[in-house]
């Protein structure tokens, strides 16, 4: 129930235009239980006394009788859990604190709800009311203005609901009385009987001194709302038959109006498809970040999900490799894969509904390779998606496979540049553009770092005594010894010939010398099979310089670590320095 002789009214947050959401209520719900008058238990008219009207249930010290659950008094709904509500803002003046639209009553002009014909031309007015202008809560207000003119001296407050099937509750549109304007209640239809729900008949239940009318608003055999009237006195049988009529000739126009909302909803969710479309060819080729990054974050503020948390498989697609998640308010953040809950088994291209929550899970794939899914929910306004919004979310997830395929194309070519033929660790090119980067971060940080720079000691026997194909071979066999020994985050390059360099991020200096000796100490263990059955060792020496103590220039960080390396060679070879020694 609205504001009015039932209720003190807060105003609602101002829903005008399609599709705007209805955020949770503020705790103090509208329909709170109040005691009934004498009379028929629960507040039902009872069936004998209201031709039409089903019995009330049984009513004994307020509890309701068992198996009448779906009969209990209407007039003491609670809030079932997870039911949407629409915020009560007040102002301390019990007005909307947005302005409504101006009443259209006319004082001293009234007729007497008994005529099915004239309740029948009235709801026809109100329907037509409901075609003119936009599709927001503002016609149903006048719809229902136009209903209460004429009847003023009989009802002192009329209400239009809408259905929403999704969720099986009534959202109060609009209210005309005291404080009329956007309503904010709503009517689970579980509490609501039968008779209203299934039988199509109008039901009469008391509050206190006032008596309301629910009248069921049906259309080609589907109900799609309810016409609410309340006033002081009980209503006649002439008069439930009258509401019967109004509610039945306002049913075209509210069908319309729903349905022109419907339309401007899906036109505006086509136009976001389109705008997150074309900016997602815009970013498609540049870093993948940058076009995953993007994309949560229009789903957010184009489709208007509460959160998007796009997963991203590896390419072995054994588990998720990283996990960007957009909300409401907040920009995108990579969060820890760990922290993410199972993801469903998607075994099929379909999108999968999330449990408990207004949202859906969407996989992400490229043929028969799955990239990703991603989870789109409506976390705290608890609206549930549309059909339109779901199927254009579909083919922006194919967009976004495209786009991430064709990066990871040109990632994987660009890394075959970066890379060195014989080993597969990065060229010099690449490793000192990384090495700023990840210095001028660290200096930002203030962690610390190091350098290793390794030469294989006499290298050139084995060339010599085997030939160029067998020192190949060690080479590459020596690189991968080097790079099993590092952390994940280490980078690792060929520096040319027999030599090799390490960066070492976020490191300390006792770490550093430990990770260089223990390096050394793998490749010199390792029996290394060459191309013609021989077998051979090799010893490194290196050099460790340190940031920012031995330098903070990346050229001088390299140039110390190299001079360390030399004096090692020159102290006996198998062995680690230092620039501190140097």
């Amino acid at each position: 129930m609205g504001a009015g002789p039932l209720s003190h009214r807060g105003p609602a947050a101002d829903g005008a235009g399609p599709g705007h959401r209805r955020a949770a209520r503020a705790p103090g719900h509208l329909l709170e239980p109040v005691r009934a008058p004498p009379g028929p238990p629960g507040g039902l008219t009872d069936a004998a006394q209201r031709p039409g009207l089903s019995p009330a249930p049984a009513v004994a010290d307020g509890r309701v009788a068992a198996g009448e659950r779906d009969r209990r008094d209407l007039l003491a709904i609670c809030p079932r859990p997870g039911i949407r509500r629409r915020p009560a803002v007040f102002d301390g003046s019990n007005r909307s604190a947005d302005p409504e639209p101006t009443s259209t009553r006319l004082g001293g002009v009234g007729v007497r709800l008994v005529d099915p014909t004239q309740a029948a031309a009235l709801g026809a007015r109100a329907g037509l009311a409901l075609c003119q202008g936009d599709a927001t809560y503002r016609a149903f207000w006048r719809a229902a203005e136009v209903i209460l003119q004429p009847l003023s001296h009989t009802f002192e407050q009329v209400s239009i609901f809408v259905a929403d099937p999704q969720e099986d509750v009534f959202h109060e549109e609009a209210i005309a009385g005291p404080d009329g304007g956007q309503g904010s209640d709503e009517l689970p239809m579980y509490q609501l009987p039968d008779a209203l729900l299934k039988d199509g008949r109008v039901v009469e239940r008391s509050r206190g001194p006032y008596r309301q009318l629910l009248a069921p608003i049906r259309l080609a055999g589907q109900l799609i709302g309810l016409l609410s009237l309340t006033s002081r006195a009980g209503a006649t049988p002439a008069q439930l038959d009258a509401v019967a009529a109004l509610a039945d000739a306002l049913a075209p126009g509210v069908g319309y109006a729903l349905q022109r909302r419907a339309a401007e909803q899906a036109l505006s969710v086509m136009h976001a498809a389109a705008k997150m479309s074309r900016e997602l060819v815009g970013v498609s080729g540049f870093s993948p970040d940058r076009l995953l990054y993007r994309f949560v974050s229009l789903v957010v503020e184009q489709l208007k999900f509460d959160r998007a948390t796009l997963v991203v498989f590896s390419e072995e697609q054994a588990a998720p490799a990283r996990v960007i998640c957009a909300s409401l308010g907040r920009p995108p953040t990579e969060i820890n894969p760990e922290r993410l809950p199972p993801i469903p088994h998607l075994i099929t291209d379909d999108p999968l509904p999330v449990q408990d929550v207004p949202g859906v899970w969407i996989p992400i794939n490229l043929g028969r390779q799955r990239l990703g899914a991603l989870l789109a929910d409506n976390l705290y306004s608890l609206e549930t998606p549309s059909r339109e919004t779901i199927q254009s979310l579909i083919d922006l997830t194919g967009q976004v496979a495209l786009s991430l395929e064709n990066v990871r194309l040109f990632e994987r070519l660009q890394a075959m540049a970066l890379r060195d033929d014989l080993t597969g660790l990065f060229r010099p090119g690449y490793f000192y553009e990384r090495l700023q980067e990840e210095l001028a971060r660290l200096e930002q940080d203030g962690e610390p770092a190091a350098l290793i720079f390794i030469d294989l000691d006499d290298f050139k026997a084995v060339n010599d005594t085997y030939g160029h194909r067998a020192g190949d071979a060690l080479l590459v066999q020596v690189a991968q010894e080097l790079k099993s020994g590092l952390r994940p985050r280490d980078v690792v390059c060929r520096m040319g010939g027999d030599e090799f360099i390490v960066f070492l991020p976020r490191v300390k200096e006792t770490d550093a010398v430990a990770i260089a000796q223990r390096v050394c100490d793998r490749i010199a263990r390792k029996e290394y099979v060459l191309p013609d059955g021989a077998r051979a060792r090799v010893r490194v020496s290196a050099g460790v310089s340190l940031y920012p103590q031995n330098a903070r220039d990346w050229q001088k960080l390299i140039h110390r670590a190299d001079q360390a390396m030399y004096i090692a060679k020159r102290s006996g070879k198998g062995r680690v320095y230092t620039a501190a020694l140097t």
